[in-house]
């Protein structure tokens, strides 16, 4: 599953913001009911292109005005900013180009780079105090033959045959997340899976449960 999201501005102006491919629907950022997000008469529209630009896929959308606090989320907006949206997309393949569009007029075209990045997880590193006995460090490495920008998604939670997650923490620049372990079940075995972004194209990389200090 895609994960786009973004702003569009005050001109129209489309600010895509990096897309992940996730395991998890974020409900949680963006609540669109299913017949919102399946309407044709919604207000915009978002269109996936093969590299011969053939149409592969389309998806109807909502953006909102209303700037709820996971908004927060997205990171800094656009200063003209005026609606965001959030559109998680069912489209098992690569793709390379996408495009938004309002009432048959292209507000944005979005085009993948040549190479995806790539992901792997390093050992998780204790940062245990007194305070804080289960405190752990995930860290990663991350590369990019394009030398585009990356940015990170950590997902987290009680994977069952690398389907589900719980939560997420988006759009990090650092090759790391700190995670008190303690907020988590203590009879549930907690995964980690880090999604890199160039922009368009993705990949991931999955950790086992890091070891907790006994309670």
């Amino acid at each position: 599953m895609w994960w786009f999201r973004g702003f569009i501005r005050l001109n129209r102006e489309v600010d895509l913001r990096p897309v992940y491919r996730v395991e998890y629907q974020p409900t949680r950022f963006f609540r669109f009911s299913d017949r919102e997000a399946c309407s044709p008469y919604a207000d915009y529209w978002l269109r996936l292109f093969d590299d011969t630009g053939r149409q592969v896929a389309q998806y109807a959308f909502y953006a909102s005005s209303d700037f709820p606090e996971e908004v927060v989320e997205l990171g800094p907006p656009p200063s003209a900013r005026t609606q965001h949206f959030g559109v998680w997309a069912p489209y098992p393949k690569e793709f390379a180009h996408v495009v938004v569009e309002r009432d048959g007029t292209e507000l944005g075209s979005f085009s993948a780079s040549a190479h995806a990045p790539g992901v792997w997880l390093l050992p998780p590193v204790s940062l245990a105090t007194d305070i804080q006995p289960n405190l752990v460090r995930i860290e990663w490495r991350a590369y990019d033959l394009d030398g585009d920008w990356l940015r990170f998604t950590v997902e987290y939670g009680p994977f069952r045959e690398d389907v589900v997650t719980n939560g997420a923490q988006l759009d990090i620049t650092d090759p790391h997340e700190d995670f008190d372990m303690d907020i988590f079940p203590a009879c549930l075995p907690i995964y980690f899976r880090v999604v890199v972004s160039d922009g368009l194209r993705s990949a991931f990389a999955q950790s086992g449960p890091p070891p907790r200090a006994p309670r």
